[in-house]
């Protein structure tokens, strides 16, 4: 039996009208700035993303807006930054479903900027027009009057029209993402099912369907449109009560990650100082002065984590699901594998945190451009202590799981492994999470979008792929092709009831988390010491220590194998010291504090 989509209410909504809405809409294209649309934005956001509906998007922009896009990725990129610029378009919207009935809506003066990381690149010369294909975010409230950005061409308001502009919305969102198949899922459909398998399990994660765009008159093939995770995905998702906690994105600035092993990279980005952090928060960021994340990180490093604490900092249940589904998806590039691509949120009624999953263009046997483990993460046991996110995963500090939140809970050996356990059993004997569910969706999304999916021209960065939906193309597992779903599936189910068969062969002993700054010394033997452990406060990490002799040491990071000595020393240092061959600081007797700056990598000294 085919899967419901959309709700029997809904349907009835729309065939039969609601609120004294017209039945069915007329063959005009409504204007969102100036007509009363046909259904409740509320409907209209039931209905952007029912996978039965077929989307067409169409993006009008013209030449000069287009050269204004490149020529704002060119600057930024000069930079090392990425730019914030949105430049206008007009969106065209056409719904149709599965009667043929279509809405179009239509609306103007869009903000169209480039979207993503490593998917960044050249895209548009005068000469070819449009050669690479890009991602774009929308912003529907987008005002364009920033003088800085804008100079001559910026708009002139009125106070009354201004505010309306800011508080525009397509479908109950400010913004929207979309997103071209770069890995080329022959499915189209693996992040699609992603998110469902999430939302089917009670974890709180974006909407996303697929729409054939089209782009400045060019027909880019099929793409996703993707929910943001914002403060409109807040309201939607938690009770009114809850829904105006801190949100941070999470994952890599520089060189730094979303481990949760300390506070050194917290802020707010600013793309035009070219400024970026892990956690990057998204709200209240007016008011928030991180200080529930930076209590949440030294509480889980603190040493003396239990299951009762575990449970009063962290949505324990939601926490579950989200690992269970996590664990069965397989992105390497995920909070688990690669401390990336989630976000945290910590809900204003209880301050508990929650985690919500973010681009997942690569899971479920997409191993396109980037196969870390050679196997798809077909081969990860549930429990492992090791990262199958890393290339080279099995050797070295790196390797190993850092992230004191999975280690305290689902890890070999955390507090929450047999309710994990459970929690994944209970998704695999599902009727959710199988074949028969996702050749279901399957067949809706390719009766859609099967003859959509080749652009109108060859671009630079679409040669070599297919872009063809076809439910069983595969590659062997050792390529850097993609998986097929069902050979993914059936390799992921055999580890996984071989790791849960040996169970019982797993610690159960308390988790421990290894600190992470170090005093090494020649009176430690240069290894770890209990009692040389630094502490965190306020973003530094500091210990007091006396030495009886002269003595030379390093301070040593546990997590990155890295060693810091003399050439981290503060210019300003007052504190008499010398060094060796080797940069190691050398202290006469005395007693001393030490504090090194995870963020500058900075020494201080002082002498009591």
């Amino acid at each position: 039996m085919r899967l419901k989509v959309i709700s029997i209410l809904i349907l009835i909504c729309i065939l039969t009208g609601c609120a004294g809405q017209p039945a069915l809409p007329s063959e005009k294209e409504y204007n969102l700035d100036s007509d009363r649309l046909p259904y409740s934005e509320e409907i209209l956001y039931e209905m952007l993303f029912d996978l039965e509906n077929q989307i067409t998007l169409r993006l009008d922009m013209d030449e000069a807006e287009l050269a204004k896009l490149q020529q704002d990725y060119e600057a930024y990129t000069q930079i090392g930054s990425k730019s914030p610029i949105y430049r206008r378009g007009d969106l065209h919207i056409t719904i149709t479903t599965p009667d043929g009935k279509s809405t179009a809506l239509l609306i103007e003066e869009v903000g169209v900027r480039m979207k993503g990381n490593t998917s960044r690149t050249d895209f548009y010369s005068p000469i070819t027009g449009i050669y690479n294909i890009i991602h774009l975010k929308l912003s529907f409230q987008e005002t364009f009057d920033k003088e800085e950005y804008y100079g001559s061409d910026a708009k002139k308001w009125n106070e009354d029209d201004r505010k309306l502009r800011k508080n525009r919305t397509l479908a109950t969102l400010e913004k929207l993402d979309l997103r071209w198949n770069r890995c080329d899922d022959g499915t189209y459909l693996k992040e699609y099912f992603a998110f469902e398998t999430y939302r089917q399990y009670g974890v709180p994660a974006p909407h996303v369907n697929l729409t054939s765009f089209t782009w400045a008159g060019n027909h880019m093939g099929v793409f996703t449109i993707n929910e943001p995770v914002d403060s409109v995905f807040l309201a939607k998702n938690f009770p009114a009560d809850a829904a105006e906690g801190d949100l941070y994105k999470c994952g890599w600035a520089g060189n730094r990650n979303a481990s949760f092993i300390d506070t050194a990279s917290i802020g707010i980005e600013d793309e035009d100082k070219a400024e970026f952090y892990a956690y990057d928060l998204k709200t209240n960021k007016k008011t928030s002065e991180h200080r529930q994340l930076a209590s949440f990180i030294q509480a889980m490093n603190s040493g003396d984590m239990t299951k009762e604490r575990f449970s009063e900092l962290v949505d324990a249940e939601s926490f579950l699901s989200f690992s269970a589904v996590s664990y069965l998806l397989g992105n390497p590039d995920d909070m688990r594998n690669n401390y990336n691509n989630f976000y945290i949120y910590f809900r204003s009624d209880n301050g508990k945190a929650v985690f919500v999953p973010y681009d997942y263009d690569r899971c479920l046997g997409i191993t396109a451009h980037w196969n870390p483990t050679g196997t798809g993460v077909t081969d990860d046991d549930p429990f492992t202590l090791r990262r199958q996110g890393v290339d080279s995963w099995d050797n070295g500090p790196n390797s190993v799981q850092q992230n004191p939140v999975i280690l305290y809970s689902i890890a070999e050996g955390g507090y929450y492994m047999e309710e994990y356990a459970q929690r994944i059993e209970e998704i695999v004997s599902g009727d959710w999470f199988c074949l028969d569910t996702f050749a279901d969706l399957y067949d809706i999304a390719a009766a859609n979008y099967a003859g959509l999916t080749v652009p109108s021209k060859e671009f630079d960065n679409t040669r070599g792929l297919y872009l063809s939906f076809d439910l069983h193309r595969t590659s062997d597992f050792s390529s850097n092709g993609n998986i097929a779903i069902e050979e993914y599936l059936t390799a992921k189910n055999q580890t996984l009831r071989n790791a849960l068969a040996n169970m019982d062969s797993y610690t159960q002993n308390t988790p421990q988390i290894t600190p992470t700054w170090y005093i090494r010394a020649d009176f430690t033997n240069w290894q770890n010491h209990d009692a040389y452990v630094m502490q965190e406060k306020e973003g530094l990490w500091s210990i007091r220590i006396s030495i009886r002799k002269e003595a030379a040491l390093k301070v040593y990071n546990s997590k990155t194998d890295a060693w810091y000595g003399s050439e981290c020393v503060s210019e300003h240092c007052g504190v008499k010291y010398s060094t060796d061959g080797y940069t190691n600081l050398v202290l006469e007797a005395g007693t001393y504090q030490i504090t090194i700056d995870p963020n500058t990598y900075e020494i201080t000294l002082e002498k009591e």
